[in-house]
């Protein structure tokens, strides 16, 4: 609060899209004090549109980090799910290419391949993703993603972690 007097947290889900996640823009409000204030980003655009949005722009190209399991030390690993989808929609839009905060480009078919499922929770803007998708290789891996489940067990024990 000494340095930060206003934060912004981006918008996980859009207004339409609304589901219980790390950010609300009901909740992230609740965490201002009398020294800093919290709000929550406008949540009018799907994680879709955003991308559309930033697709061009050359900082984003060098420094848009997407990748939450830190896996590589410069950022973006390249291979986790948020990565590799994130490469999917720059791919869409045409200007992947230009995105050298993803080093490892090559072969995106492999790397949707290697995601083991997606969570239910994704399901939806994975079905949107694939809709956008041209190239046969990439759309059928997209579709193979999308029917992939947790190994049998997973969801019992998430469940019981979380009291559902």
């Amino acid at each position: 609060a000494d340095t930060i007097g206003q934060l912004r947290v981006a918008a996980s889900w859009s207004y339409p899209a609304d589901q219980p996640w790390g950010s609300h823009w009901d909740t992230d409000p609740l965490w201002s004090d009398s020294e800093m204030t919290i709000e929550h980003a406008d949540a009018t655009y799907t994680r879709q549109e955003k991308i559309k949005l930033i697709a061009s722009h050359p900082l984003a190209h060098k420094h848009l980090r997407v990748c939450w399991e830190n896996l590589a030390r410069t950022g973006n690993c390249c291979r986790c799910a948020k990565c590799v989808r994130t490469m999917l929609s720059f791919h869409v839009c045409g200007t992947l290419e230009k995105f050298s905060c993803f080093p490892e480009q090559n072969n995106l078919a492999a790397r949707l391949d290697a995601i083991p499922y997606l969570s239910e929770s994704l399901h939806g803007p994975g079905y949107v993703q694939l809709a956008e998708i041209e190239d046969p290789e990439l759309h059928a891996a997209m579709e193979r993603l999308l029917k992939r489940k947790p190994a049998k067990g997973i969801r019992r024990r998430i469940k019981k972690w979380f009291g559902r």
